[in-house]
């Protein structure tokens, strides 16, 4: 995300009283909330938001496993030591999700949740 968005989440703070960090939660449930619709709803996601750098990125995460029954959130050991050699059972791949690639149906559901975020930021900051 660009420092526009955040200068739009500051500017919302101001403006409406509603606090950024709220706003940073539901923005990181909305990317969530696409990210699954987007790949299955029992994908791993992970958000990772930094408000000092100005960037929010998504990535899916998939468990190291020796035999994958769910490959929505499953790696096998192999897959995972043909990625990097440092994976081990248990452990978690996580694969960068760029945003952009997200369809607009998935986004039109995160932008549901962030709405909703705003209406009930405006009602408790009344």
């Amino acid at each position: 995300m660009n420092k526009d968005f955040f200068i739009a989440l500051d500017m919302l703070e101001k403006e409406k009283g509603i606090p950024k960090e709220y706003m940073l939660e539901k923005v990181e449930a909305a990317l969530a909330s696409a990210c699954k619709k987007e790949y299955g709803p029992s994908t791993l996601v992970r958000v990772a938001v930094d408000p000092v750098k100005e960037d929010i990125k998504v990535y899916i995460q998939k468990e190291v496993v020796e035999e994958v029954t769910n490959p929505q959130c499953q790696i096998s050991l192999e897959e995972a030591k043909a990625i990097s050699r440092r994976y081990t059972l248990g452990k978690f791949v996580e694969t960068e999700v760029k945003t952009k690639n997200v369809r607009r149906l998935s986004a039109s559901a995160g932008k549901s949740v962030i709405i909703q975020g705003i209406r009930e930021g405006e009602r408790k900051a009344m």
